[in-house]
């Protein structure tokens, strides 16, 4: 088959979310497959324009040009009407260059069947647009829940050009169908167990913890570690962006340095893999009562639980799917820094059964390889009901 990925800001090597769509790209090609990737020329590696192209791996990645949301705040933010009249130019501009592209790529590929993995929404123009320049089908893999949007689009016939909507989360499908939105299908996404897996355990005696996530819960979060730093001794590692989050919770560097006996700051991670099997604790925690509009599942945690390692996340109707608070991970019903306190506290106490556990869920149910062969006979069956159809 001749398979088009589309799936707006992807690297060559990314992580968490992103990665999704370039897990099935990659598998894809490995099982014999033409795949080429429709990217964002943000993105670009070589500075290569769009309707050019270059050889990752074995998969064509085409770019397009795309900078209005770098522009975003310049405009938006600081120039008012005038800015945000100048940014829909600008994104007319880059949906124009997208769809150059995207017909130049149809043509000579000869692409069969279009696979589209977003996790916000696209607007419907943009999804008349491909339901009219193209005689394949063309799929969505929903990541995320349009929650955010609803107010805004019917969602019923904002989907209706779609051949077939693909949505990972139980919860995000069965609240999708009450309103109303027909051809889906409800298939867990597939984490590469072969690239995200245990690694032997080291003679490291303290205990690393990773805050991967907090939206806005860093306070709760660094106020149950400075609990738990006066029973044990851990290392911290998060992300540079929390640099400023610090300042504005009123926190600083030094108050980390008194709770951990080691802060790390990773940045940007190639080898996310690698870094997930050296830690012990995975803490991404989400607002509860909320859809969540990243990957749903969350694809850090799935990623994590792979790797066999402890992950604490909060109980929220997408993540309980899959974790049971004290079998495969644990679940903070609120985000007080008490109940993530005590949850921290249960996680650095349990046993290798908790990791073990959650490689296993991975295994039933998320395993890219079973996921892969189920999307193939999908993409086989749509194909063959486009055929019939023209004929």
């Amino acid at each position: 088959m001749n398979i088009l990925i589309e799936g707006g800001n992807l690297n060559s090597i990314a992580e968490g979310t992103r990665n999704i769509a370039l897990s099935y790209a990659k598998k894809f090609k490995e099982r014999g497959h033409n795949v080429v990737v429709l990217t964002k020329q943000i993105d670009r590696i070589r500075n290569k324009r769009y309707g050019k192209f270059e050889i990752i791996d074995g998969i064509k990645f085409y770019r397009w040009f795309n900078y209005e949301d770098k522009l975003y705040n310049f405009l938006v933010e600081r120039n008012g009407k005038v800015g945000r009249f100048l940014y829909k130019v600008c994104r007319i501009m880059s949906y124009w260059g997208f769809y150059r592209t995207y017909t130049k790529i149809t043509k000579k590929e000869k692409i069969e069947v279009m696979n589209i993995f977003v996790k916000g929404f696209r607007p419907r123009v943009y999804l008349k647009f491909l339901d009219m320049f193209s005689n394949f089908p063309i799929i969505m893999t929903l990541l995320g829940d349009p929650e955010f949007n609803m107010r805004k689009y019917n969602l019923k016939k904002e989907f209706s050009n779609l051949d077939l909507i693909i949505i990972p989360s139980k919860t995000i499908y069965n609240h999708l169908k009450k309103f109303g939105v027909e051809r889906t299908r409800n298939i867990p996404y597939g984490i590469d167990t072969k690239k995200f897996k245990p690694i032997k355990k080291s003679n490291r005696k303290i205990k690393r913890i990773y805050c991967s996530r907090y939206y806005n819960h860093l306070p709760e979060v660094l106020r149950a570690l400075e609990k738990v730093s006066k029973e044990t001794e851990f290392e911290l590692i998060l992300e540079k962006k929390v640099r400023d989050d610090l300042k504005k919770y009123g926190f600083d560097e030094k108050f980390l340095g008194k709770i951990a006996k080691r802060v790390e700051y990773i940045g940007y991670l190639k080898d996310i893999n690698k870094f997930l099997g050296e830690v012990d604790l995975v803490i991404d925690l989400h607002n509860e009562g909320k859809f969540l509009t990243c990957a749903s599942p969350p694809a850090k945690i799935l990623e994590a639980m792979a790797t066999g390692k402890v992950v604490l996340s909060t109980n929220v109707s997408e993540i309980s799917e899959f974790i049971t608070d004290g079998k495969n991970g644990f679940l903070a019903e609120k985000n007080s820094s008490e109940e993530i306190y005590r949850k921290i506290k249960g996680a650095m106490e349990s046993k290798g059964d908790i990791g073990r556990k959650a490689r296993e869920t991975i295994l039933k149910n998320f395993d890219l390889n079973k996921s892969v062969i189920i999307y193939e006979k999908i993409y086989k069956e749509l194909i063959k009901n486009e055929n019939s159809d023209n004929t």
